[in-house]
């Protein structure tokens, strides 16, 4: 078994800097996806190169219809940080991880996106914003779950990816809640969004948002909560579950203790 510096040492820039952001957006991709994001120009290129990466331990299929692979240990490690991208999650977490690609994929031409926690709390605290006024988890600023967007006019975005396991009202309400603040410091036309991939659930966020108790919510905050709809790419999974099918990944280990490491991640 090849130790993982020698892993790494195969990869290319392409695969590095593909792997990298995987991670970072929430560490599951469809093949599509993967084309999209530059890993090839093709989805059969694209497949290819993720079947090698399965080969060498930086990605597992975990759903078949369609096929969806996520980043393994072996990834995430390439960014030093874990960042839940190679933890198991059901399917309703794993559309929502789809979403966010789809989001990335929708709006990196045109923004920057913070994925670093630490720039994250510095892009805040350079507007004025004292680090008391950040979401906090454990007396501590929080940001992981929310992506940070520098826009090209000058305007930040901080949106959160709508989870169809939870309710609209909560979500809307919790989120103009967390950042009534910070979005006080905010240049002026930025925005504070729900990101879906559900016309159904975008109506019924407007319904929401419309609701006396959220405009009370409205009237302490610098920006008010806003949804965007997106076309996502994956609505529904089948097949292949992580939680019923460990084998998937045992037979992986066993094929790497067996030596069975390709040496050609840089040849696709």
């Amino acid at each position: 078994m090849l130790r993982f510096e020698n892993r790494v040492g195969l990869l290319d820039l392409r695969s590095d800097k593909f792997l990298s952001t995987l991670v970072q957006i929430g560490g599951y991709c469809t093949i599509g996806q993967a084309k999209r994001l530059g890993l090839a120009n093709s989805d059969t290129r694209a497949l290819a190169h993720l079947r090698v990466f399965e080969e060498n331990g930086f990605v597992r299929r975990v759903f078949s219809y369609p096929v969806v692979y996520q980043t393994t240990k072996a990834a995430t490690r390439l960014l030093g940080k874990d960042r839940r991208a190679r933890r198991l999650h059901d399917d309703k977490t794993v559309l929502n991880r789809l979403l966010a690609v789809d989001f990335y994929l929708e709006d990196v031409q045109n923004a920057d996106f913070v994925f670093d926690h630490e720039k994250k709390i510095a892009v805040l605290t350079q507007r004025g914003c004292p680090l008391g006024m950040i979401p906090q988890r454990g007396g501590r600023p929080y940001l992981w779950d929310e992506f940070l967007l520098k826009v090209a006019d000058g305007t930040i975005t901080i949106a959160q990816v709508d989870d169809q396991g939870r309710g609209t009202f909560s979500q809307a309400k919790n989120l103009a809640i967390r950042f009534s603040e910070v979005t006080k410091y905010l240049p002026q036309y930025s925005s504070l969004s729900i990101v879906t991939g559900s016309e159904a659930r975008e109506r019924s966020y407007e319904l929401v948002l419309r609701h006396p108790d959220m405009q009370q919510v409205h009237a302490c905050c610098g920006i008010p909560v806003s949804t965007s709809l997106i076309d996502a790419s994956v609505k529904s999974l089948a097949n292949t579950n992580p939680y019923k099918n460990s084998n998937v990944e045992q037979e992986t280990a066993r094929r790497h203790r067996r030596g069975g490491w390709s040496p050609n991640l840089a040849r696709i």
